[in-house]
């Protein structure tokens, strides 16, 4: 007897969050080894990197990150005290900051960010293309209902 859809739905749902935190810990990994920053100092800097001037309000800078982050004050501190971003104060609300990406910061994660792209890339290498876009295109219809 086959298994349920609600049988099939759990076991994919746990095969996904299992691959994700696989990913995470392996690029996190290879990170800290090539680069000596962590996955959650790469995601700040990507969300800075894109962003328009390359700065954001803490807030708008928490909510974006894909990574979680227990105590974002800290790793700013930190990322600041090693060069990578800088803190002022709003312009606009003297009771938050902006955060800005230096050249420093974004020169760095230029370079995670090709490693990166080369490790994901090799992680779905198995996949044809036609794979790829089925896969990226069932996971849109789940996420835009979720």
């Amino acid at each position: 007897m086959g298994k349920s859809r609600e049988e099939q739905t759990l076991r994919l749902w746990i095969q996904i969050v299992r691959l994700a935190n696989g990913l995470q810990k392996d690029v996190d990994s290879r990170l800290r080894r090539q680069y000596g920053q962590s996955l959650a100092r790469f995601d700040v800097l990507s969300q800075l990197h894109r962003a328009a001037e390359h700065q954001l309000s803490v807030g708008q800078l928490s909510a974006s990150l894909l990574t979680p982050t227990n105590n974002i004050t800290r790793l700013l501190d930190r990322m600041e005290n090693d060069g990578l971003l800088v803190r002022r104060l709003s312009d606009t609300d003297r009771r938050s900051f902006t955060v800005e990406a230096t050249r420093q910061g974004l020169a760095l994660f230029t370079s995670m960010a090709d490693d990166n792209r080369r490790w994901i890339n090799d992680a779905f290498a198995m996949l044809s293309a036609g794979d790829l876009h089925a896969l990226s295109k069932a996971i849109g219809v789940v996420e835009s209902e979720a």
